[in-house]
């Protein structure tokens, strides 16, 4: 060690100008300690601070779902928060009355207690829950969601559907794609979306923004901030005419932000390793309304999204990687 840093290692432990040598060579090797584990922090790579977020409501469901389904629903929100290693878990849930008698507020409030109450680990984050009410149909959730991020200081948002589980590194990849200087939301490509695998190494295909080549809100990646500008559009809300024209939100958002900023708010979906990675329980059998309702919805992702394009008169653009 030279002699600025025993210098140094003298002023910070308080040793005197007179300590014997052995207290100099004792404190030097401490201070060669502590650097080397900073040295070895600092080489871990550092993450934005993490929202975590879903949305919970009946939708078209002509019964309250069982008490098991919807304590597995939350139980495995909250394990894909601690995998996923999130500041704060948030959960909105629509707090209208859809059939009598029932509050799923209260269920999930009366879940998510227990479960905070449970938690081993103090330093977990505990799952937030926000009624809301009116619940709209698709908007007023998402952008409740952006503002208590936001007011959090948090970087990026992760929006899930409440049946989306992870397995592997989909969350490295899509951390590797998140820049928060130039990017506003990274997805991993999903079953029914339109990927286009680039051709050339390293060089990620630029596709025309559509309602099957965007990230999806069923597990997307977003820059808070950025999304801050604007938000999720009304437009998505159905409220110009054609209700059956609601939702796909992520597109006229991506089209907007695209023009507010050009160059620094680039949509990525990228190519996961497998399709096991992303978990996407799509199964209603028990309930054929809601099975009914999902597909028609995914069936008409492209139309929709097209017909608020229009409406607005913007286009953008994804890059797929």
């Amino acid at each position: 060690m030279n002699l600025p840093c025993v210098f140094a290692v003298i002023l910070q432990l308080g040793l005197s100008i007179n300590s014997s040598p052995q207290e100099l060579l004792d404190s030097s090797h401490a201070a060669a300690a502590a650097a080397a584990a900073a040295a070895a922090a600092m080489s871990i790579p550092t993450r934005p601070s993490l929202a975590i977020a879903t949305r919970l409501h009946l939708g078209h469901a002509s019964h309250p779902p069982p008490p098991h389904q919807l304590h597995t629903t939350l139980t495995n929100f909250a394990n894909l928060a601690r995998k996923v290693h999130a500041n704060i878990a948030i959960v909105s849930v629509d707090a209208e009355e859809r059939i009598e008698g029932y509050s799923l507020v209260s269920e999930v409030e009366t879940i998510c207690r227990e479960m905070n109450h449970a938690s081993i680990n103090a330093d977990e984050c505990r799952i937030e829950v926000i009624p809301i009410q009116p619940w709209g149909k698709f908007v007023p959730a998402l952008n409740v969601i952006v503002a208590h991020s936001a007011r959090k200081n948090m970087q990026c948002l992760l929006l899930v559907s409440a049946e989306v589980g992870i397995r592997g590194d989909v969350m490295e990849d899509l951390w590797r794609e998140m820049n928060l200087d130039d990017t506003l939301v990274v997805g991993p490509a999903l079953q029914g979306h339109k990927h286009q695998s680039p051709t050339k190494p390293n060089t990620p295909n630029q596709i025309q923004l559509s309602g099957r080549t965007c990230p999806w809100n069923t597990f997307a990646l977003w820059n808070v901030p950025k999304l801050s500008l604007t938000g999720f559009l009304q437009i998505s809300e159905g409220l110009h005419g054609d209700e059956s024209t609601a939702g796909i939100e992520e597109v006229c958002t991506v089209a907007t932000i695209q023009k507010l900023q050009p160059e620094k708010s680039h949509a990525k979906l990228i190519k996961i390793q497998s399709p096991q990675e992303v978990v996407w329980g799509q199964d209603f059998s028990d309930d054929k309304a809601r099975m009914e309702w999902h597909e028609r919805k995914m069936q008409s992702k492209d139309s929709r999204a097209k017909a608020q394009l229009d409406l607005i008169g913007l286009s953008g653009t994804v890059l797929h990687g």
